[in-house]
């Protein structure tokens, strides 16, 4: 699974570099949190 199909860009590297593939999933849900966070503070200033 190639963690760049999400479209993280840097981060996704970052996430493959410095995380065990255990820790990889706990990563990405942890990203999608972020994301979803920053899509909502970005939408409340749209």
């Amino acid at each position: 699974m190639d963690v760049n199909c999400l479209g993280y860009g840097e981060h996704a590297i970052l996430i493959r570099r410095y995380m065990t593939e255990e820790d990889l999933f706990i990563g990405i849900n942890t990203s999608f949190r972020i994301f979803d966070i920053f899509k909502l503070k970005v939408g409340e200033y749209e």
